[in-house]
């Protein structure tokens, strides 16, 4: 088990890349006291481990209003419990079918099976769509500004000179070139997203797609340029600071993992949790290894 922080996509990206699962919890259930800040009003911690049901455990140990941290929600709204056979109800579950541009072959088959499977699960499963928008474009900027006042001492006192990465090296000066204006329009746009995600969860509990579009990387990829794809259900998600639980649905023909992810409306963590441990229920994915030539 290991407790991470994501901004935008470092619970769900790496527990799809690694056939494990991982809990992105609602915005303000879980302190950052301690964590390394990146862009305070998106960071979230959360749990992986082996199992949705897994993290649920550990959500429920480590969630709760922390006066240390300022953007924890209430203490009747931030604790969370759990038991298998609490709170269970029947959820109306969604397949989100615009989640991606387009997912690569290795992906499309698991994700087929993964689809039909659900199907025979969440009875009346039905496909929606995620509101267009510059979500994406939103989300970067609002990373970029944060970025740049929470790493502003390294970047004033010129230490950031010190980091490996050249691009590294200079963001911090690009991102602090941003005017208040448009750190504004960009609240501006994340609440009305804000709105259009309450009136889906208005009529569904549980919206799901793949983790990713593409299988797991190798180490050697260029980050910035090898996963450079549309991701309107990651900016959406972590604007909106909803809870997502990714878990293993299959592996590639040449044995990468794949994952699948169900999100729920802010909140309402519990759902997310109980649609993939249904899934996980109905499914061996979570047990298996690929076989290593």
């Amino acid at each position: 088990m290991r407790l991470f922080l994501q901004t935008w996509g470092s619970i769900i990206c790496p527990s799809a890349f690694c056939g494990i699962s991982g809990l992105r919890p609602t915005y303000g259930r879980v302190s950052r006291y301690g964590a390394m800040a990146l862009a305070p009003s998106m960071d979230k911690i959360g749990p992986m481990a082996r199992t949705a049901e897994d993290c649920a455990r550990i959500f429920a140990a480590i969630a709760g209003h922390d006066p240390k941290d300022r953007g924890t929600i209430a203490i009747d709204k931030a604790a969370f419990t759990y038991s298998p056979s609490v709170g269970l109800r029947k959820l109306r579950v969604a397949w989100l079918h615009n989640a991606w541009k387009s997912l690569e072959p290795p992906v499309a088959k698991p994700v087929a099976a993964a689809k039909a499977a659900l199907n025979k699960i969440f009875s009346g499963m039905k496909d929606v769509s995620l509101p267009v928008g510059p979500w994406e474009e939103a989300a970067s900027l609002i990373v970029q500004v944060e970025s740049a006042a929470s790493f502003r001492q390294l970047i004033r006192s010129g230490k950031i000179s010190e980091l490996a990465d050249p691009l590294g090296q200079i963001s911090g000066y690009l991102n602090e070139q941003y005017f208040a204006a448009d750190y504004g329009q960009a609240l501006k746009v994340r609440e009305i997203l804000q709105k259009k995600m309450d009136a889906i969860f208005e009529n569904f509990d549980v919206l799901v797609a793949p983790s990713q579009p593409v299988p797991a990387t190798p180490l050697t990829l260029n980050l910035e340029t090898g996963l450079s794809f549309p991701d309107p259900q990651g900016a959406i998600g972590n604007l909106c600071g909803l809870p997502a639980l990714s878990v293993p649905c299959g592996f590639t023909e040449k044995n990468l993992p794949i994952g699948i992810q169900f999100m729920a409306g802010a909140g309402d963590d519990i759902a997310a949790i109980q649609a993939a441990r249904t899934f996980q229920l109905h499914t061996d994915w979570h047990k298996r290894h690929p076989r290593i030539h």
